[in-house]
């Protein structure tokens, strides 16, 4: 049984549903990984993990949210026609100032995308040796396909650390994301 929804309540895409509940979701693991000692933070949990080979490997909570903020930070970087950026500090303070920082960049940029319309444009990636082109729109399904696999990938490592210290982990739905957000 499905009811349209009322004319005054916005209405979200599924696609801005999705980059929203991603930018919310990392914030969320951002905030339970700080509740981690140092060596929980690091430990070394899969090794030779690859997510994206082309990143090296992500075998740890630390690694693992790092890759997944860089990712946002190094394809924006490729859209604005900036040069890559320089490695950054893992620290959880610093990712969290990252995420934050990026996470501005990344919705105006999708704000833009939308806007004019933008989603078939190409992207010429210079930061690529040798340069590659991609259709903007598939930039935009790599970033929230693998954004959601290393999201999950933590949660379930928190839920290791933090369920024996009884923190309810939750699942990572969007659709108990959209419901709190009400």
């Amino acid at each position: 049984w499905v009811t349209s929804a009322p004319k005054e309540q916005a209405v979200l895409d599924p696609t801005t549903l999705l980059i929203h509940h991603d930018i919310d979701d990392t914030r969320e693991l951002l905030s339970m990984a700080a509740q981690l000692d140092e060596s929980q933070y690091r430990r070394v949990r899969f090794p030779g993990l690859l997510v994206e080979s082309f990143r090296g490997p992500e075998e740890s909570i630390a690694t693992v949210l790092a890759h997944l903020i860089e990712s946002k930070e190094v394809w924006l970087a490729a859209i604005d026609g900036e040069d890559i950026p320089t490695a950054a500090d893992d620290a959880l303070p610093e990712l969290a100032k990252r995420h934050e920082r990026v996470a501005v960049r990344w919705l105006d940029t999708i704000r833009d995308l939308t806007r004019r319309g933008g989603w078939d444009d190409t992207l010429i990636d210079a930061l690529c040796e040798p340069p590659q082109s991609f259709v903007i729109g598939s930039v935009i399904a790599h970033i929230l396909s693998y954004s959601t696999h290393r999201r999950y990938l933590v949660r379930h490592w928190l839920r290791t650390e933090l369920s024996i210290a009884g923190t309810e982990i939750g699942d990572g739905d969007p659709i108990e994301w959209l419901h709190q957000r009400g």
